[in-house]
């Protein structure tokens, strides 16, 4: 059973760094809570020697929620200056109930809150506290949290509330009622006729002057002075329209400023009128809108003949110096609408990640040989990065004569060169022709549910054959869970 402690801390007024105009405005307050909770768990064994062993507390995870388990989720930093908690998740073990424990908060060096009590909970577990802005959102800052046993610092963790007013700019094609970006993206074909532009902000107030600037390729096309009668913090949203017809082609910049000062600034591109390119049979591709920092790569598009149904493989690239998330796509043919992910859960600086769609018979609409592709990523965050493993290699992996009805495949072994086991682990292929041409994905999960540290595995992955389509090379990626 969980339980949960709530405290009245400290008052303290905002941080230096907001401008005089927001200090004057009104003093505000900030009810720090922290709160206790633990998992059931074998209790630990009492040590054969004498000695009483060191109270251990895993790295801290900081995010703005947390499961009934305790386990991090949501948002886990840099947080928004809108955010009003942040819980730091953490397992621990040989803490028993005799020890004290205290945890102190700090925010730019300075102490704003702090908590101590006997230890109640099992001698193991896992546990989180949390920083809670009662009214308002946490003053922007670098914040420190240190967790103590008996007086001794056992673990320390950090996490920053960001400082803005305008938050990055997501453009999209259009916007939904309750505000979120429909086909968002960076890269935008020909013919659109307007882009939204959509982000979140915090204090700004009806007495401020707020402007949104789109230039083109360097020259101003449009101002737009915003009547603000928003709340001071949430999400708002601007757009530039065609008068008629369709946006000019071109790089655009938009500019959003609060009281004279730029705020923020984005870029989007709506590219040059592209012939379709040809798929398979009669079929063509339109690439649509393209998410930020990735192209759409190496691709092709086959006709199954004993099923009618049409298949679509290609590789996102990452053209940016940090990780992506998961590639998606989005399939539109006519009237149908399909969303596919790639069996990657991740893309590392320069490299690519294939993905594989696909669209029956049955749902294809008559008439229609044309198809349009969008391609995106999701965000890759600390979360991501602390639940997927990756501490894996492939050896002794070939082509080989598929199972079954598949005439190829390739198979292999995988160890884990890590230092934790591996949950859950799944390989992926990409197959190429003699012309470096993707032409087709797959992926398995090995037998074993687990593969501790050093431990092998086999795996055989088979291609779908296409009618004529012969692999001559392939490619591939491990990954697993975090064994929690």
């Amino acid at each position: 059973m969980s339980h949960g402690l709530e405290t009245n801390l400290v008052r303290w007024q905002r941080s230096p760094k907001r401008t005089m105009k927001l200090l004057q405005r009104s003093a505000w307050v900030l009810l720090i809570v922290v709160a206790v909770t633990s998992v059931a768990c074998e209790p630990a064994r009492t040590p054969a020697s004498a000695e009483t062993p060191e109270p251990l507390i895993s790295e801290i995870t900081f995010a703005t929620s947390v499961t009934e388990e305790g386990e991090p989720r949501g948002s886990v930093g840099p947080f928004s200056p809108d955010t009003t908690r942040v819980y730091a998740a953490f397992r621990y073990a040989n803490i028993s109930p005799s020890m004290e424990i205290s945890v102190r908060w700090r925010c730019d060096g300075w102490l704003v809150a702090e908590k101590w009590q006997n230890w109640e909970d099992l001698p193991s577990g896992r546990s989180w506290v949390s920083l809670h802005a009662e009214e308002e959102a946490l003053s922007p800052g670098r914040y420190e949290l240190s967790v103590s046993v008996d007086g001794k610092v056992v673990q320390r963790g950090f996490f920053v509330v960001e400082e803005w007013m305008i938050a990055g700019i997501t453009f999209a094609l259009d916007v939904a009622e309750d505000g979120q970006p429909i086909r968002p993206g960076v890269s935008f074909p020909a013919g659109v006729t307007q882009i939204c532009a959509v982000f979140k902000y915090a204090d700004i107030w009806p007495d401020m002057e707020v402007y949104a600037r789109w230039h083109r390729d360097g020259e101003l096309v449009l101002e737009q002075r915003q009547d603000w009668d928003d709340l001071p913090s949430g999400k708002s949203w601007v757009r530039l329209q065609a008068g008629d017809g369709a946006l000019s082609t071109g790089h655009y910049e938009l500019q959003v400023s609060v009281d004279g000062d730029v705020m923020q600034r984005g870029h989007f591109v709506i590219r040059e009128p592209s012939v379709p390119e040809p798929a398979g049979g009669d079929w063509s591709m339109v690439l649509g809108v393209v998410g930020d920092g990735i192209e759409l790569a190496n691709q092709s598009h086959y006709v199954y003949q004993s099923n009618g149904a049409l298949w679509i493989v290609a590789e996102v690239r990452n053209l940016v110096d940090k990780t992506l998330g998961q590639p998606t796509a989005v399939l539109r043919i006519g009237d149908l609408e399909k969303k596919h992910w790639s069996p990657l859960n991740r893309i590392a600086p320069g490299k690519s990640a294939p993905i594989l769609l696909l669209a029956v018979a049955d749902e294809l609409p008559e008439g229609v040989t044309e198809y349009t592709l969008d391609v995106g990523v999701k965000k890759w965050d600390g979360f991501s990065a602390g639940y997927y493993y990756y501490d894996l290699e492939i050896e002794n992996d070939a082509l080989t004569q598929g199972r079954w009805l598949y005439d190829q495949g390739v198979s292999g072994e995988v160890i884990n060169t890590g230092s934790v086991p591996a949950q859950f682990v799944r390989i992926v292929a990409a197959f190429y022709d003699e012309a470096g041409t993707i032409i087709g994905v797959d992926d398995t999960f090995i037998e074993e549910r687990t593969l501790v540290p050093g431990a092998r595995a086999r795996f055989i992955i088979d291609l779908t054959r296409f009618d004529g389509v012969t692999a001559a090379s392939y490619k591939l990626w491990a990954q697993g869970a975090v064994q929690r």
